[in-house]
């Protein structure tokens, strides 16, 4: 037997709703690589969720084909609505200064993630270091560290 049909309606339980939306666009990306592969087109899949840390696109965002094709939109659209070069410019220049705003947040992340780990790595090392030292000498206070 097949499936029984999805009632389309939006999804109240957020658990649910966000693994449907990782699930259904896994699928779209599928779908998009084998319309790109089968068709021989460009294609561009870009998904905002409305958590902001989940932004999905294919191909990734910072690939050379990405921004061609994202270019390639945007000169089209602009064309089409009889906008000026240099409007489309400027888009493009406040899309890349977006890009390079997120990637300098992203690198502040990355290093308070590994300041983060460092700190617990010395955590560990202390702690064992005082688990050594006051574990042969127990008469010390635990503020005593003997050199």
């Amino acid at each position: 037997m097949g499936r029984a049909k999805l009632e389309i309606k939006y999804l109240q339980n957020s658990r649910a709703r966000r693994a449907t939306y990782l699930s259904r666009i896994k699928g779209l990306k599928k779908k998009a690589v084998e319309l790109s592969l089968l068709c021989g087109v460009d294609v561009l899949s870009v998904s905002v969720s409305v958590e902001p840390e989940i932004i999905e696109s294919w191909p990734n965002r910072d690939t050379i084909e990405f921004r061609r094709i994202r270019d390639r939109y945007i000169s089209y659209r602009m064309k089409e609505s009889n906008c000026s070069e240099q409007t489309s410019s400027i888009v493009s220049q406040l899309l890349e200064e977006e890009i390079t705003s997120m990637k300098i947040k992203l690198k502040e992340v990355r290093e308070r993630l590994c300041l983060l780990r460092s700190c617990s790595q010395y955590q560990e090392e202390l702690d064992y270091l005082q688990t050594f030292t006051f574990g042969q000498y127990p008469h010390y206070p635990t503020f005593y560290v003997p050199f």
